[in-house]
């Protein structure tokens, strides 16, 4: 049975135990009632019902009959409908007050950063996840239909939570990248920058100027990095490995690069500056791993292991 016809058949029951309690009922009007009752069996279970429910009522309230307490119950009920409502609506006040305030904040930018030979991890609003590298800095800006941030400084690697509403787009002095739920990293070296992705697809385009106003894009998948210059986008490099992004578990790793690229990476990290005198020791290949918690000590038996050492006064590279 519909909830439409038992609330029809509680209505008709209702009425007829009103009159009978009037004691003004005709013989025909008696008569229509046992035919009510007699013709179903829910008529009959559902006044009876009434009638048993008035008798627990009546024996302990003061009510005299069942209209009264019916008009009685029914203020009632609206009263707490008006009283429902009324919370509703503050819980709707207090709903909006916190979204308003919520997409006040979410407008508002926000610049984390860290220091000479710090790590720092931060998860966002929207739950990505951004761990920047030493001496970086970071400015996001969330709005409703996108998520605006700006590498300033620095490197960051980024673990994008999906939400195809809100594009997630990282902005650099020389271009832009876009990403849809994937993992990559992005460094930025004055006025150059390198991607990196680790998981999923980026888009990098270059930044439209007066001079460039067919800006080329790419897209990156997995294992593929790319170098913005001054000069645009470089070509992809396909199929890198980990030792780009090893940064963010703490090493380095150098396999045959130049030893004047390993001092300026490790640069990076330290609290002063090494240089190399000789220029021909500049292109020494080095070969190792550095651990990023105590970078110093790991530099010195770095440049030990490949027969070099440095002078703690000068600061200068020379053989062992």
């Amino acid at each position: 049975m519909s909830i439409i016809s038992d609330k029809h058949i509680t209505a008709q029951a209702e009425q007829w135990f009103i009159k009978l309690q009037s004691d003004k009922l005709t013989e025909a009007q008696f008569s229509e009632f046992k035919n009510w009752y007699n013709s179903d069996q829910t008529h009959q279970l559902e006044f009876n019902r009434i009638e048993k429910d008035w008798s627990t009522i009546s024996r302990y309230t003061n009510q005299q009959s069942y209209q009264t307490y019916k008009n009685q119950h029914r203020n009632s009920q609206k009263r707490q409908y008006y009283y429902k409502a009324a919370a509703g609506l503050c819980v709707l006040l207090i709903g909006l007050s916190v979204f308003f305030h919520f997409s006040f904040e979410q407008t508002q930018s926000k610049l984390y950063q860290t220091h000479v030979g710090e790590q720092a991890s931060y998860t966002l609003t929207d739950g990505s996840r951004v761990t920047l590298n030493t001496n970086s800095q970071l400015e996001v800006s969330f709005e409703q239909s996108l998520r605006k941030l700006s590498l300033i400084s620095g490197e960051a690697y980024f673990r994008v939570a999906k939400d195809k509403s809100r594009p997630f787009q990282v902005s650099l002095s020389s271009g832009l990248v876009t990403a849809l739920g994937t993992e990559f990293s992005i460094k930025v070296d004055k006025h150059n920058a390198s991607v990196v992705v680790t998981e999923g697809t980026v888009k990098v385009e270059e930044r439209k100027t007066p001079s460039n106003h067919q800006p080329e894009s790419k897209q990156l998948t997995v294992n593929d990095s790319v170098s913005f210059t001054s000069r645009g986008l470089g070509k992809v490099t396909k199929n890198i490995n980990d030792n780009l992004v090893s940064w963010k578990e703490k090493f380095l790793v150098f396999d045959s690069r130049p030893l004047e690229e390993v001092i300026s990476e490790l640069n990076r990290y330290l609290p002063y500056s090494i240089s190399i005198t000789d220029k021909l020791q500049r292109t020494i290949l080095i070969s190792g791993t550095v651990n990023l918690d105590n970078p110093e000590t790991a530099l010195r038996t770095l440049l030990k292991n490949n027969d070099l050492e440095f002078d703690d006064q000068e600061l200068i590279v020379h053989e062992s």
